[in-house]
């Protein structure tokens, strides 16, 4: 946090993920504009694509953009310090990005589309409606104002469980042998 100039009692959102129309990532910025002048929050996004450009220079001193990490162990140190993890891209199929967030003690808001329906359940985080930053805006501040540490100490507990190599070649090999 310290290294990123986000002071300790701000709220520090974060997304990690490609910069791209289809990722939504206006989507993000504008419900975080929106959020109201009694959170302190800053917004970090970690990446590359053709958004990175004008997000940068919009003048918008709450939002940092880091470049893609390829250092694993790097991005970890960087989840691990955050406190909410956001995301807006609704056709999502797997949702990696949320799984490393949650593995890092996240709980996560996002939209009621694609793999989010199935990776955040209301005991790791909330989705909102697809098209309404409104509606993202609200759930940051509901988390924001309630216990979204307890949320994160779930959703890593859910990840620990779910998806481990182990759970998840069980899982294949079940579906191998029902198909």
């Amino acid at each position: 946090r310290e290294n990123l100039g986000i002071k300790k009692d701000d709220l520090f959102l974060i997304y990690a993920g490609r910069l791209d129309v289809e990722k939504r990532v206006s989507f993000l910025v504008e419900a975080f504009n929106k959020l109201p002048n009694n959170i302190s929050a800053m917004l970090v996004l970690i990446g590359d694509g053709p958004l990175k450009d004008s997000i940068q220079s919009s003048g918008n001193g709450k939002i940092i953009v880091l470049p893609y990490v390829t250092d694993k162990p790097e991005l970890a140190r960087i989840l691990d310090s955050a406190d909410i993890y956001v995301t807006a891209g609704p056709f999502e199929t797997f949702g990696l990005s949320v799984l490393e967030a949650q593995a890092s003690g996240l709980p996560v808001v996002g939209v009621k589309a694609g793999a989010l329906i199935e990776r955040v359940p209301q005991s790791v985080g909330l989705l909102g409606d697809k098209d309404s930053p409104e509606e993202m805006t609200a759930n940051i501040v509901q988390l924001a104002q309630g216990n979204y540490k307890n949320m994160g100490y779930h959703a890593r507990k859910m990840v620990e469980s779910e998806f481990t190599w182990t759970r998840t070649f069980e899982n294949i090999l079940q579906l191998y042998s029902t198909l």
